[in-house]
């Protein structure tokens, strides 16, 4: 790609990280947005030689108002937005036995209200530019409700949908919309899971892969391919027969 203007939510850490770094030794300008400062600074510090036109604002991504500050902080550091990767994301596994229905709202805030908001706030901005990719981040989970993992899966399900529907209201306007999902890839997020992943990822072929379908043009993005599958056989099989195998699934690996 030539040069690019592109904001990353959930930079700090994990995909998001991942990415920025692969971005900027591309040469692209990027504005990263995270709640961790000391990590946002530590990561621009990285750059600093390789890409001097990398820089950071702290922003939740559940606070509208920071997000709309943080929006046009990048517009005024870059001039407007051609990629925005919003990849702020929670997990939280939970079980039935002890709901929480604080929990899954903290998780679709961030998950569901974080996109949410950005699709908001960039939508005004890339219809007067008249182009610009929205990419947001989903995940293989959202195919069907997981035990242990209610909250997080019903929040990408949600995410699912709201990309989808945006994508094809949106292209009319010169506006790519696509949806990204990752199976299990190795970060903070995963390393608290008590169940098992399989086809877990290192989190820099990740970041590889959803660069290389952003440059591509790609509407929707899933990896690793053997998860896709499962996924996508998830969604076709009857309930009788995904319950009784998910349940296996579902329990922690020291049950």
């Amino acid at each position: 790609m030539k040069q690019k203007k592109i904001i990353i939510t959930g930079a700090s850490r994990g995909i998001g990280k991942e990415v920025a770094i692969e971005f900027a030794k591309q040469g692209h300008q990027l504005v990263l947005l995270a709640r961790n400062e000391e990590n946002l600074s530590n990561i621009c510090n990285s750059l600093k030689d390789v890409n001097p036109s990398v820089c950071y604002k702290v922003c939740d991504v559940t606070d509208k108002e920071q997000m709309s500050e943080a929006i046009d902080f990048a517009i005024q550091k870059m001039g407007g937005i051609d990629i925005a990767l919003l990849n702020a994301g929670v997990a939280g596994s939970g079980y039935f036995e002890n709901f929480d229905s604080e929990n899954l709202k903290r998780i679709f805030d961030v998950n569901v209200m974080g996109i949410a908001y950005g699709l908001e706030l960039l939508i005004p901005i890339m219809k007067n530019q008249g182009h610009g990719i929205i990419a947001g981040v989903a995940s293989l989970a959202e195919a069907r409700g997981i035990p242990g993992n209610a909250a997080y899966c019903a929040s990408k399900s949600a995410a699912t949908f709201l990309l989808e529907a945006a994508r094809i209201e949106l292209q009319k306007f010169g506006i790519k919309v696509l949806t990204i999902k990752p199976g299990f890839v190795k970060s903070d997020m995963t390393a608290n899971n008590t169940f098992y992943m399989p086809f877990l990822m290192e989190t820099k072929e990740a970041a590889k892969i959803i660069i290389n379908g952003i440059i591509a043009g790609k509407k929707y993005i899933g990896f690793p391919m053997p998860m896709v599958f499962l996924s996508w056989l998830g969604k076709t099989v009857p309930s009788g027969i995904f319950e009784f195998f998910i349940k296996f699934w579902g329990k922690p690996i020291n049950e």
